[in-house]
């Protein structure tokens, strides 16, 4: 978040987005991450979505598997306009709301403050450890109880 801060604040456009969907189909079996074999949302795997593969690589055409092949389908037409510098359908990131994309079966939405309670906790703990420039700009915080 820190570093989307400071791209917004030089006036550069920033999107942040979290894949929020768990594939029925893990061509890696599990070498990305054990967990996406149990439904986990992984980020190894948005790549073949982002990408899909094809000649018999990358999600099955089989009839079980129809709802993800279309999903895969639509999520890389959105990430290929993306980077070929259309319009997105994500929101550009907000320092003040600190909005985060998400993009699930349904599509995308965005959330306010994603994690902001978990990078609190973070910085509470462990930020005297970072180097000083990660201090930058940033609130100390009374120790933890």
């Amino acid at each position: 978040i820190g570093m989307a801060k400071d791209m917004t604040r030089t006036g550069g456009k920033v999107y942040l987005e979290v894949f929020a969907y768990a594939p029925k189909y893990d061509p890696t079996s599990g070498k990305v991450n054990k967990e996406c074999e149990h439904g986990a949302s992984c980020h190894g795997g948005e790549m073949l979505f982002a990408l899909p593969q094809g000649r018999s690589k990358g999600t099955p055409s089989s009839p079980l598997f129809m709802q993800e092949l279309k999903f895969a389908q639509t999520y890389s037409q959105e990430f290929i306009k993306f980077i070929a510098g259309f319009d997105p359908v994500w929101a550009p990131f907000e320092p003040i709301g600190e909005s985060m994309n998400f993009y699930d079966g349904k599509g995308p939405y965005v959330k306010a403050h994603y994690r902001s309670d978990q990078c609190r906790v973070l910085d509470n703990s462990v930020g005297s450890v970072w180097p000083a420039f990660y201090h930058i700009g940033t609130t100390p915080l009374p120790p933890l109880p």
